[in-house]
C-alpha cells in the first residue's frame, strides 16, 4: 500500500481517506492547563403595563454574581503510558538507526501544546513545551528519582528554576530528572523556538472513513551514533525557553549541571542492520525451516516425522481409571491443507465428547484433538455467563414455540389462547450478541495459546509460521459451545436443526508471527493474497486479495492473522502514520542529503537529469546534531518555485523529512 501524503492547515477537520496520512502543524487545545474562574451574572428587565402596579415593583432586580473555580490538569512531571502510542527506534532494539531521528508518538494530539514553553508575553504562536533529547552511552548524564518537594529545593551546583506546585500535585509525588552538563546541553538542545516548533507536528490518519486518528509526534534533532547505545529523554521545557533558545535559571557559571524533568525515556543500540524493521523480517525468512509451517522440528524417526508433518504431537493422557498413556493431538492450526488430511468420521451434534475420541489403529493410540476442541468450547461458553444464559433462554423459547405449534396442529379444533399462539420463525431470531460470540470463537478468539501451539518448538523466537485452519476442529469447538442445555436425545436432535446455519464459516488460513517486530512496531499492516506473487512491484490488492478476518496480538511479541481463503502470499509493512524522519548518509556518515517531495508525497525529479531532486550534502558535526532551522530553510530554497510557501512550518517539514515504508513479502512454501 502506498500512502498519499498531504499537508493540512492547523486543526484540519476534513475526513482523511483510509490509507492516507495528513501532517498538521499543531493541534491547539480548547483550553490549556491552569486555574480558571467562571463568573455568572443575571439581569432581569422588568416593565409594567398596568398603572395599578407600583413603580417600585417594575424596577430591574439585581442578583449577586455566581462564581465557580475549576482547574484543568494534564501531565506535567510524568507521562501515563496510556498517552504513548509508540516510540522509535523501539525500546531495546539493536538495529542500525544511524540515519534516523528518534521520535515519540502520543495518543493525545494536543499534549505538546497544553502548556507554555515561552513566557506568555513572547508566546506569538504554539511552541511545544516538550523536547526529545538523545544522549550517547559515554556522555555524562545522571538520571535520578526525586520527590517534588526535593525538586523544589535549591541544589548547589545544579541549575533549575523555581517552580510552584499546582492543585492536585503534592510534595511527595515522585519525578524523574536528568542532570546534564551545561556544555553538552548547549550542543544537543534545539537552538531556537522555531526549532522546537519544526520538531513537533500532528499526524491524522484513518483505517476506516468513520474512524479518524490524530496523534502528536515529537522528533529529536540528533542522529544516533553507530556502534553505541543511545538513551532518549522526553523533557519538559515549561517556561524555560525564549525566542533565542534555552533560558538558564541563573547566570552563575559555577553551576555546570542543568536539571531537566524527564517524562519518558527509553534506550536502544545502534548496531546491526538485521535488527531494524526490515532486517528482522528478512531474517525471519532466511532462518525459517522449509516450509515455514506450524509444526515441530523435523524428526529422525520416519513414523514420528509422518505425524509431525500433519501437525501432530504426542501428549500425556490420563485415563478415567487412573492409568497414564499417550495420545495424539493436533491444534486447529494445521501445517497442511484440509484436502491432504486423513478423513475421520465426525458426527455432530453430539451429547458428549466421547464419540469424538478417534482411535489410531496403526499406532494403537487415541486422537483426542476433536474431543479436546468440543470440551474447550463447552468450558468457554459456560465461562461466559451472558452467552450461556442467553443461549439457554433462546433454546427454551424455541422449544416452547415448537411445542405450541405441534399442539395446534394435532388439536386444532380446541380453542387456544391468543397469548399462547406460537410465534413465527422470523419472530424468534438468533440473538445478535450470541451470533457475534460464536463468530469470534470460530476465529479462535479466547482459545488458550497452548491449544494453538501445544509445543514451544512450533513457534521459536523470531519466526513466522503459516497454517491452515482445520474446519472439523472448529466445528467441534462450536458444537461444544452450542451444547448448553443439551441433556436429552431430543435436545441433540433439536440442536441439529440450527447448527448447520448458525455454525457455518468460510475456509480459513493464516500465520503466526513471533518477533521483536510485533512489540517494537505497533503500527503493522498485513495484506494477503491467494496467488503466488513474485513481482515485488505488484500490489497484493490487485492480485486476488484475501479478506483479513482477524489480526490480534496474543502476547507482546506474538501476532496471529487469519484470512478467508487459502493464503499464498503475505505482505507486512507499517502504517503510513508510523513513518519516521531520516536522511541519506554519505562520506562514511560525515554528511547527509535529503530527497525532496511534492505535496502528494512523490519524489521530485530534476527536469534536466530526471534524477531525484535533493539538497546539497550537509556536513555533520561530531555530536551529530542537525540544525533544524537551517535545514528547513535549505529545503525551502531548493523546492521548485511552484511548490515553495511563504514559510516552512512543521507540517511541510515533516512531509520532506519522512522516510518511505519498508515492505517484506513472504510466499508460502518458499
Amino acid at each position: 500500500m502506498t500512502a498519499n501524503l498531504t499537508t493540512e492547515q492547523p486543526q484540519a477537520t476534513d475526513p482523511v481517506p483510509a490509507g492516507d496520512v495528513q501532517f498538521v502543524q499543531y493541534h491547539a487545545p480548547q483550553i490549556r492547563d491552569g486555574d480558571f474562574k467562571v463568573t455568572v451574572t443575571q439581569t432581569v428587565n422588568a416593565t409594567s403595563k398596568q398603572e395599578s402596579i407600583p413603580a417600585s415593583t417594575a424596577e430591574n432586580p439585581t442578583f449577586p454574581p455566581a462564581k465557580m473555580l475549576f482547574s484543568v490538569r494534564g501531565p506535567r512531571f510524568s507521562l501515563p503510558e496510556a498517552d504513548i502510542f509508540s516510540v522509535f527506534p523501539p525500546k531495546g532494539n539493536l538495529g542500525d538507526h544511524s540515519n534516523v531521528l528518534p521520535h515519540i508518538m502520543l495518543n493525545r494530539s494536543t499534549l505538546p501544546w497544553e502548556r507554555d514553553c515561552l513566557p506568555k508575553q513572547a508566546q506569538t504562536n504554539y511552541t511545544p513545551w516538550l523536547a526529545l533529547l538523545l544522549f550517547d552511552e559515554d556522555e555524562s548524564i545522571t538520571i535520578s528519582t526525586l520527590t517534588l518537594g526535593e525538586l523544589m529545593q535549591t541544589d548547589p551546583g545544579v541549575d533549575f528554576p523555581t517552580i510552584a506546585l499546582e492543585k492536585g500535585q503534592h510534595a511527595s509525588d515522585s519525578v524523574t530528572v536528568i542532570d546534564v552538563p551545561k556544555s553538552l546541553l548547549e550542543q544537543v538542545m534545539p537552538k531556537t523556538a522555531k526549532d522546537l516548533s519544526l520538531l513537533a507536528h500532528v499526524r491524522r490518519s484513518s483505517d476506516d472513513p468513520l474512524i479518524q486518528f490524530e496523534r502528536a509526534v515529537i522528533n529529536s534533532n540528533r542522529l544516533p551514533t553507530p556502534g553505541k547505545t543511545s538513551t532518549v529523554h522526553l523533557v519538559s521545557l515549561e517556561n524555560r525557553f525564549s525566542d533565542n533558545g534555552f533560558v538558564y535559571a541563573t547566570g552563575d557559571n559555577q553551576k555546570t549541571l542543568i536539571r531537566l524533568v524527564s517524562l519518558k525515556h527509553w534506550r536502544f543500540a545502534c548496531l546491526l542492520e538485521k535488527h531494524s524493521f526490515k532486517g528482522l523480517l528478512i531474517h525471519l525468512k532466511q532462518s525459517g525451516q522449509e516450509p515455514m509451517t506450524l509444526r515441530v522440528p523435523k524428526r529422525s524417526d520416519a513414523t514420528a516425522e509422518q505425524y509431525a508433518q500433519c501437525g501432530y504431537i504426542l501428549l500425556p493422557h490420563y485415563l478415567r481409571n487412573g492409568q497414564q498413556t499417550g495420545s495424539w493431538y493436533h491444534s486447529p492450526l494445521t501445517p497442511i491443507d484440509e484436502s491432504s488430511m486423513a478423513t475421520e468420521t465426525v458426527t455432530l451434534p453430539t451429547p458428549a465428547s466421547d464419540p469424538l475420541l478417534l482411535f489410531d489403529s496403526k499406532e494403537k493410540l487415541l486422537d483426542v484433538s476433536y474431543a479436546a476442541a468440543w470440551e474447550l468450547g463447552r468450558i468457554l461458553s459456560l465461562n461466559s455467563k451472558s452467552f450461556s444464559t442467553g443461549l439457554y433462554k433462546w433454546k427454551r423459547a424455541h422449544k416452547a414455540n415448537l411445542k405450541l405449534a405441534e399442539q395446534k396442529l394435532i388439536h386444532g379444533y380446541l380453542p387456544i389462547d391468543k397469548h399462547q399462539t406460537p410465534a413465527e420463525e422470523s419472530e424468534c431470531p438468533f440473538p445478535t450478541n450470541l451470533g457475534n460470540w460464536l463468530a469470534g470463537l470460530a476465529l479462535l478468539k479466547g482459545i488458550p495459546f497452548n491449544y494453538l501451539a501445544p509445543d514451544q518448538t512450533m513457534l521459536p523466537a523470531e519466526s513466522i509460521r503459516f497454517f491452515n485452519i482445520d474446519s472439523k476442529w472448529v466445528e467441534c469447538l462450536l458444537d461444544g459451545a452450542f451444547s448448553i442445555g443439551r441433556v436429552l436425545t431430543s435436545d441433540t436432535e433439536m440442536d441439529a436443526r440450527h447448527t448447520s446455519d448458525l455454525l457455518s464459516f468460510p475456509k480459513m488460513s493464516g500465520f503466526l508471527l513471533r518477533s521483536e517486530v510485533v512489540s517494537g512496531w505497533p503500527g503493522l499492516l498485513v495484506e494477503g493474497s491467494s496467488l503466488v506473487v513474485n513481482n515485488m512491484d505488484a500490489s497484493l490488492a490487485d492480485n486476488s486479495p484475501l479478506p483479513l478476518l482477524r489480526m490480534d496480538r496474543l502476547s507482546p511479541s506474538v501476532l496471529i492473522c487469519v484470512f478467508a481463503g487459502t493464503l499464498k502470499t503475505v505482505d507486512i509493512h507499517l502504517k503510513p502514520e508510523a513513518l519516521h524522519f531520516g536522511v541519506t548518509l554519505q562520506n562514511h556518515g560525515k554528511s547527509f542529503i535529503k530527497k525532496l517531495r511534492d505535496p502528494d508525497g512523490n519524489t521530485i525529479t530534476d527536469p534536466g537529469t530526471e534524477t531525484a531532486l535533493s539538497i546539497s550534502p550537509v556536513s555533520l558535526s561530531n555530536d551529530r546534531v542537525i540544525d533544524i532551522s537551517a535545514l528547513a530553510t535549505e529545503i525551502q530554497n531548493k523546492l521548485p518555485s511552484g511548490q515553495q510557501a511563504t514559510s516552512m512550518d512543521s507540517a511541510k517539514f515533516a512531509l520532506e523529512m519522512i522516510e518511505g515504508v519498508d515492505r517484506v513479502r513472504y510466499i508460502y512454501g518458499k
